[in-house]
């Protein structure tokens, strides 16, 4: 079952299942593709980005677009 990026809370790591919308071109250029493990770092409140390490480079997204982002969480 998979849920929005937006939805995980910080320390929880995941692996991507799609990304759908106008950033999928451009999360995929930096890694973030079907298949990559992510771990959350930040979510900031009342619609701040979240922020995640995709093998030791730090991103941050809008909430809006992480919403597109569908994972799963990663086994442990």
């Amino acid at each position: 079952m998979s849920i929005s990026l937006s939805r995980l809370g910080p320390g929880r790591r995941a692996v991507v299942v799609s990304v759908t919308g106008p950033m999928g071109l451009r999360l995929a250029e930096v890694g973030v593709f079907p298949g990559a493990e992510i771990e959350i770092l930040q979510s900031i409140p009342f619609g701040g980005p979240v922020v995640f390490e995709r093998q030791g480079f730090v991103l941050a997204l809008r909430r809006g677009d992480a919403e597109a982002v569908q994972v799963r969480e990663a086994n442990p």
